[in-house]
């Protein structure tokens, strides 16, 4: 799965399984375009990110909760894949997950379960630069799993 295709799978999640989750709506762009997407918030789909790579690409996170956009008192995990650029298959990996729970709330008790009591966070795709040079590291040539803070 490409970036852009990638983007197109989460978008197209969040508008399937709205009723479990959400995709991160964080302004982090101007100001004048978070008050435009305020203003229209709910009235048009923005798709905004948590952010972009060096070298542009969006970094889109999926929330899945009983209550998604909304803060609760239960345990939340939060679930990263292509940490390394040259590492595709947990991208991939998790929109399946993401996709399983979408297909089977209400049907499976373990699902249930994972929807009513957790918060889940689910960034597919912590390195799309380093996805699409076939590497390691990103467009900087940082290994991000090398790289948290202290």
């Amino acid at each position: 799965m490409t970036n852009l295709e990638l983007e197109r799978a989460v978008k197209e999640f969040g508008r399937r399984c709205s009723h479990i989750s959400r995709i991160y709506s964080v302004p982090w762009r101007l100001y004048t375009d978070w008050f435009f997407i305020t203003l229209f918030e709910g009235i048009f789909d923005f798709g905004i990110s948590i952010g972009e790579s060096v070298r542009g690409f969006p970094l889109w996170v999926i929330e899945i909760s009983d209550k998604p956009g909304r803060e609760e008192p239960e345990p939340a995990f939060k679930f990263i894949g292509n940490v390394h650029g040259d590492e595709p298959v947990g991208r991939e990996l998790l929109l399946l997950l993401a996709n399983w729970i979408c297909d089977n709330y209400k049907r499976d008790p373990l699902v249930d379960l994972i929807v009513d009591k957790v918060h889940l966070h689910i960034l597919p795709s912590m390195n799309p630069d380093g996805f699409s040079f076939r590497r390691r590291g990103n467009a900087n040539n940082v290994d991000l799993n090398r790289d948290f803070p202290d």
